[in-house]
């Protein structure tokens, strides 16, 4: 060093430096010391001088903190010229937080209001104006500038303006603070604020619209979504987009779409990570699975997850922002996302309160019996409509207001005595007291209910007050009396009755009345242990069971009907079942009751055995009576051959045909299985058939056609019907087609509506002269014809218009 000193003051002559010199107390002190060399004569001589610099130099420390601290601290300190874009000419070196550096803001190739926020320059530059128009020397602002990245950052600039001596403003001095974090701060506490406020007021669907519609706000995105995430921590439901997000971007499918966690894209990374997640470079992600149709392009995303306890409740995401997403959006999104839930957790517990007290209020004022609220002293404090109704008074208000004139124990107690008691007894303990009391009714009526209180504990311990559940039980008792009685009744006609009264309930005889002891022989404990099919004999046992348990389902099975049965003794006897479905202790059951028949049984065997004798009998008689006719029938045709005149021997014929047709009737009655019967129409059908057989020559040439209908007669219609029939055909195909003349017979026979028998035989052939008369008429056949139709008590007419036709009416023994 003093080398250095001494090269420099041969060189210069001169030569200041600092150096440190000590005290002779030993304490040092700096010095700045001056030597100059001068030349005396022939000699050079040197001349120092110290001075004592402790002073400067402590400045100079000062000085040198001052600065360490300048560019250390968040204050930016500016000076600019008052002229076009403010140019700067005075930085501190600490801009460079807002990615600039001193040199590019003091060469010019940055002026300051380059860096303010085109969004707020028209505003500061206005205000600026406005504070030097009115001689402001100082002010402060707040707004945004534009970092080099790009990035907005707000700011608090403190300005000082400086003046030349005509007053011109010539210069503006600025302490510039970044208070990013403090309007964030502001504006996101503001948004809650307002999300608080606007949940007031509207429903959760609103609310999670408008908190996207903050988020993107606030971080300048421009697509926002929150999902649900369902309890099974698997499946998401989307619950809303952002107003801008379904209005300007996306057509993709909105509320209540439901994701598979497993299945979803990059965008759930938050939910498999548990943590916020961002992708500044969507379009890069290797994993991404792409978007569905009608979803906006993604260029940048954030999600955040909400999160309850261990569980993820929801998520919430915003996209497409101009910049990359950052910390301070993370912290941002997630604050309102919880936000959003605390109030969605909150509305829910509110709409299910304010669902659950309209229920409540629901069932009070429907319920079907009486609710009320009364205290120790005997005040009605609430009644719902029912309670009023029970106790017939037009409305709750009405009985409220008459009650609490008085007591309730004055107005509405029978015996108002007993309510002490009562209400003693309801606060003796904490649980239900259920008790019967008698009411006096608005009408002065008396009504029984059974009644349910507690005693109510108030907010501040009081126990001054019970709840009470009120049925009205008067129908009810007397129709249990009335049950008693009935039952009475059925226990005393049960046990005296002649017939056997058996109860059973599914497998089990549950009860048997003494007839059944008598009918079936066994005792009634031996009963009550059999299965109740076990009386029927053992062939039916499957028959009887199955019917006993499907009228127990309720099923339709035959509710009479005979059948065997054996007693303890192994007899075997008949009896008649009457059963059907009952409730027995409020389960279903069948009874049935057993009318022993066995000796019915018995003479009916021997009647039927009887009567079966009888039809065999009858079927000999009619057998016996058509052979005895043939037998007359053969004779005449013997007879006739004996006879040599045409006329004999046609009345022979004639003879035959009339006991051909009552032997026709015989063998009907035969072959029928009902004796009483025949079958007309059969009968005239053989009975014409056999005229036809044995007059007409040619079945080509004359025609017969039969027309019968559900006639049924017996014997002593059917064989004069015949005979009448037989005269009538025979008339016709002897004398209604003379020469070879061909025609038709048609046999036609009916029921009327008055149970009459229309019976009718007509022709198309020549007919019946015109001086024809009946009554006069000498034939024989027509004879017959009116004898037997007054013997059937019927009518006889006869048209010979085109043909001839009889018509013959009579009533039907078989219908009367």
């Amino acid at each position: 060093m003093w080398a250095e000193h001494r090269g420099k003051l041969a060189v210069n002559g001169t030569n200041t430096f600092e150096s440190v010199h000590r005290r002779k107390d030993g304490t040092t002190f700096p010095v700045e010391v001056t030597v100059n060399y001068y030349t005396y004569g022939d000699q050079v001589f040197s001349c120092s001088f110290a001075k004592d610099i402790t002073g400067r130099k402590k400045a100079d420390e000062a000085l040198r903190q001052a600065q360490l601290i300048l560019e250390s601290s968040p204050a930016v300190l500016f000076r600019w010229r008052a002229a076009a874009g403010w140019p700067v000419e005075m930085v501190s070196g600490n801009v460079a937080q807002f990615g600039y550096a001193p040199e590019e803001l003091l060469s010019g190739a940055v002026s300051f209001t380059s860096i303010i926020s085109p969004e707020d320059l028209a505003r500061v530059s206005s205000e600026v104006k406005d504070y030097t128009g009115k001689g402001v020397d100082q002010f402060q602002q707040e707004y945004r500038i534009v970092t080099k990245e790009g990035d907005v950052r707000w700011i608090d600039d403190r300005t000082v303006v400086e003046r030349d001596a005509g007053g011109r403003v010539t210069h503006y001095q600025g302490i510039v603070m970044d208070i990013t974090d403090r309007k964030w701060t502001e504006c996101v506490i503001a948004a809650r604020m307002r999300l608080i406020q606007f949940s007031a007021t509207h429903t959760l669907d609103e609310l999670l619209e408008a908190t996207l519609n903050e988020v993107e706000e606030l971080t300048g995105s421009c697509i926002g979504f929150y999902h649900y995430l369902e309890s099974d921590q698997q499946t998401l439901r989307l619950q809303n987009w952002s107003t801008r997000t379904k209005k300007e971007f996306c057509a993709a499918l909105g509320k209540g779409l439901h994701y598979n966690v497993s299945e979803a894209g990059v965008w759930i990374d938050c939910v498999r990570e548990r943590r916020p997640v961002i992708h500044n470079d969507y379009s890069a992600l290797p994993h991404r699975k792409g978007l569905p149709q009608g979803h906006p392009p993604v260029i940048r995303e954030l999600v955040v997850p909400v999160f309850s306890g261990e569980k993820i409740v929801a998520i919430l995401g915003v996209g497409n922002k101009q910049r990359d997403y950052t910390t301070h959006d993370v912290e941002m999104v997630s604050f309102l996302a919880e936000l959003a839930w605390e109030i969605v957790e909150r509305k829910r517990a509110e709409e299910a309160l304010i669902i659950s007290e309209r229920k409540y209020r629901t069932i009070i004022e429907h319920a079907p019996f009486g609710i009320s609220c009364s205290n120790f002293e005997g005040k009605l404090i609430s009644a719902n409509p029912a309670m009023a109704g029970i106790l017939k008074y037009d409305s709750p208000e009405e009985l409220l207001e008459t009650v609490n004139r008085s007591s309730i124990q004055k107005v509405l107690f029978v015996a108002p005595e007993e309510r002490a008691q009562v209400v003693d007894r309801i606060f003796e303990g904490s649980a239900w007291h259920v008790f019967d009391c008698r009411y006096r009714c608005k009408d002065d009526t008396v009504i029984t209910c059974k009644v349910h209180s507690r005693r109510i504990v108030g907010q501040e311990g009081c126990e001054r007050e019970f709840e009470s559940f009120l049925e009205n039980i008067t129908e009810r008792l007397e129709a249990e009396k009335a049950l008693r009685e009935s039952e009475e009744k059925f226990r005393v006609l049960a046990e005296t009755a002649p017939a056997a009264i058996v109860v059973y309930q599914d497998e089990k005889i549950v009860y048997v009345n003494p007839a059944a002891v008598r009918l079936f022989g066994y005792g009634e404990s031996e009963l009550l242990r059999m299965k109740f099919w076990k009386w029927a004999h053992p062939e039916t046992h499957t028959q009887i069971m199955d019917r006993g348990m499907a009228r127990q389902r309720g099923e339709p099975v035959p509710v009479q009907y005979e059948h065997r049965f054996v007693n303890k003794n192994g007899e075997v006897g008949w009896v008649m079942v009457s059963a059907g479905c009952i409730t027995y202790r409020g389960n279903p059951a069948g009874i049935a009751t057993f009318i022993d028949i066995t000796e019915n049984k018995r003479s009916e065997e021997i009647m039927q055995a009887a009567l079966a004798e009888k039809v065999v009998l009858l079927k000999e008689v009619h057998h016996r009576v058509k052979n005895n006719l043939q037998i007359i029938s053969s004779l005449l045709e013997l007879q006739s051959d004996s006879i040599e005149a045409d006329a004999s021997r046609k009345f022979i014929r004639e003879s035959q045909d009339r006991i051909r047709s009552m032997a026709i009737v015989h063998e009907q009655l035969y072959k029928s299985e009902d004796l009483a019967v025949i079958d007309f129409a059969c009968y005239v059908e053989e009975l014409v058939s056999s005229l036809s057989r044995s007059t007409v020559r040619s079945a080509d040439i004359i025609s017969t056609d039969i027309e019968i209908r559900d006639i049924e007669l017996g014997i002593d219609q059917a064989i004069p019907c015949g005979l009448i029939i037989n005269e009538l055909v025979s008339n016709a195909l002897k004398h209604a087609f003379p020469a070879n003349r061909g025609g038709k017979v048609l046999i036609r026979g009916y029921l009327d509506a008055d149970d009459q028998v229309c019976l009718s035989v007509s022709d198309n052939g020549v007919g019946l002269p015109r001086d024809f008369d009946i009554a006069t008429s000498e034939s024989l056949g027509l004879q017959i014809v009116t004898l037997l139709t007054k013997q059937l008590h019927g009518t006889l007419e006869m048209q010979g218009e085109n043909g001839l036709a009889v018509f013959i009416r009579f009533r039907s023994i078989r219908r009367q």
